[in-house]
């Protein structure tokens, strides 16, 4: 797929991957094919036993971004134990370790002593949800005072309110952790002192194609996905209990006309199939 410079149409077409290939990070060699992949983490909690575990699941972004999320097209790397029972990164090393032997070696897939295809594989990103995320970064997480993990934006309490209030993440122009932040190498004078969370050196950076905090992906299900709940109750306030305009929506500052909610469903129907499933089982605008 070939897109202009302003469209965006698939992950082939961000600056990450492109910064990869042009390094020759990416292998060039057109006789051999690329196979790259994406791999989630998340955890989860047997039915049965009621332990703990963690799932590595890989996703090949090579397929049509129609088709790579079908369950046929997917496929398990590991089943590891939660963080409680052991060290996540020493699962998790084996596994970085035969990527990186996969990205530097062929592999062939051979028929009958026929080779068919020469291949490497490198993971572009891996994907968690928030707790998934700081548990590959080693980072403490979004409660504590520097609780981004892409930027160090200092967390404030409400000045009217207690530390049971959240934290709240104002500043828009914090830099971004650098790689070297994370690897808590970073000399420079912002990040000599402090590691602003981060506990230890991520094992994911041993990975050639780790760039930083770009190599980890946003979790939209548990972050877009709570978002628009939250926002449809506040525009929304008799489906939820908690607001005290009930019964007098008219004084409602954020109450919108229907003409608004119907220029809103048209506006969900330009989001992705994917993610409009989700939105349109939360608030019932299907179009």
């Amino acid at each position: 797929m070939t897109m202009s410079n302003d469209e965006y149409g698939d992950i082939y077409d961000g600056n990450i991957f492109k910064s990869l290939y042009n390094g020759k990070v990416l292998n060039n060699d057109p006789d051999v094919l690329n196979l790259y992949l994406k791999i989630d983490i998340d955890g989860f909690t047997c039915t049965h036993s009621h332990n703990s575990l963690v799932m590595v699941h890989g996703v090949l972004l090579n397929l049509d971004s129609s088709e790579r999320y079908a369950r046929h097209a997917t496929f398990q790397i590991a089943i590891l134990p939660s963080k409680a029972k052991g060290d996540f990164d020493s699962f998790m090393a084996p596994i970085v370790d035969e990527i990186n032997l996969l990205s530097k070696k062929n592999l062939v897939v051979a028929s009958n002593g026929d080779e068919l295809v020469k291949c490497r594989v490198y993971v572009l990103f891996v994907n968690g949800d928030g707790i998934e995320a700081n548990r590959m970064l080693n980072f403490q997480g979004h409660m504590s005072t520097y609780g981004c993990r892409f930027c160090i934006a200092k967390g404030e309490h409400r000045v009217d309110g207690n530390k049971a209030t959240g934290m709240y993440f104002a500043d828009r122009n914090a830099p971004l952790r650098t790689k070297e932040s994370l690897l808590l190498k970073d000399k420079s004078a912002l990040f000599k002192e402090n590691a602003y969370g981060i506990n230890k050196p991520t094992v994911l950076a041993k990975l050639s194609t780790f760039l930083g905090v770009e190599s980890i992906g946003l979790e939209e299900l548990h972050a877009i996905s709570n978002i628009s709940a939250l926002f449809y109750e506040m525009i929304s306030p008799r489906y939820n209990a908690n607001f005290k305009y009930i019964g007098n929506e008219a004084a409602y500052p954020f109450q919108l006309s229907n003409l608004q909610f119907n220029a809103w469903a048209a506006l969900i129907l330009l989001i992705p199939p994917t993610s409009r499933a989700s939105i349109a089982a939360l608030t019932g605008l299907d179009g």
